[in-house]
């Protein structure tokens, strides 16, 4: 029993993925049976390298079985994960007519990831797309130096954000994929991180400076004031100058009033 199932283990482990079998019947010419192939690979998870050579080849598995119309929106697909992208015109027709006219379809539309560094430290994560098709982004961040990054998940329209203090800088790297967690746009990678440099705090003014800085500390006041007991000596000096005025002066005499009936002799 144990047998069976390890021989049954290894032959799952040996037969190729979807993707691979794509590219084997494609080689083989059998164009009906790539595009199903490709089709399956594109319904799994896999990097983005792996989807742009299922992209690819479905696209050219359509155009050689001569269905222009899947083949183009299959290549508008391709075009907008990698607008670079090419097809050998030499094919003829076929493939050249629904290529271009994926290319004049897609024209300046863009699908792309954006990383920024914000003014608290916070590293944001943007997803510019034209046309949606993203449905989850990763965020993967660390400070610089770290060995490990934590991972910071989101969805489309709305930014992913990993806050960091501002004095610090970061190392980077993100991705969006598709429902079936395969990756359609990446940015850096974990072995080549994009580094965010530390945030810059721009210089305050001198005046505005003085007034968001703390006043300094007053200084505890000192045991036994010497105030009241020069106080205390002052009003004693002012009571006896009064003191010493009042003694100085002489009483006041009182005579009797002059007798005006008295006549004189």
């Amino acid at each position: 029993m144990w047998t069976v199932a390890l021989i049954l283990l290894l032959g799952a482990a040996s037969e190729p993925s979807p993707l691979l079998q794509a590219e084997q019947a494609f080689e083989a010419l059998e164009f009906d049976r790539a595009a199903k192939l490709f089709q399956a690979a594109l319904a799994s998870s896999g990097s983005r390298e792996e989807r742009l050579r299922a992209w690819r080849g479905l696209g050219l598995s359509h155009a050689f079985q001569g269905d222009v119309r899947a083949a183009r929106a299959v290549f508008e697909k391709l075009l907008l994960l990698d607008p670079s992208a090419e097809v050998e015109k030499s094919l003829g027709p076929k493939i050249a007519t629904p290529f271009e006219q994926a290319r004049k379809a897609v024209g300046s539309k863009r699908n792309h990831l954006l990383l920024e560094r914000m003014d608290s430290g916070a590293v944001r994560l943007l997803l510019r797309e034209d046309v949606p098709w993203a449905s989850a982004l990763f965020l993967h961040a660390r400070p610089d130096g770290s060995s490990s990054y934590s991972l910071f998940r989101g969805r489309p329209g709305e930014p992913v954000s990993a806050s960091f203090a501002p004095e610090v800088a970061v190392e980077a790297w993100a991705e969006a994929r598709d429902q079936e967690e395969g990756v359609l746009y990446s940015l850096g990678s974990a072995s080549r991180p994009q580094r965010l440099a530390p945030v810059a705090r721009p210089e305050l003014p001198p005046a505005i400076r003085a007034a968001v800085e703390e006043p300094p500390e007053e200084p505890p006041p000192r045991e036994n004031p010497r105030w009241p007991i020069f106080l205390g000596a002052g009003a004693a000096v002012g009571v006896g100058i009064v003191a010493a005025v009042l003694l100085s002066q002489p009483p006041e005499l009182k005579l009797p009033a002059a007798d005006r009936t008295r006549q004189l002799p």
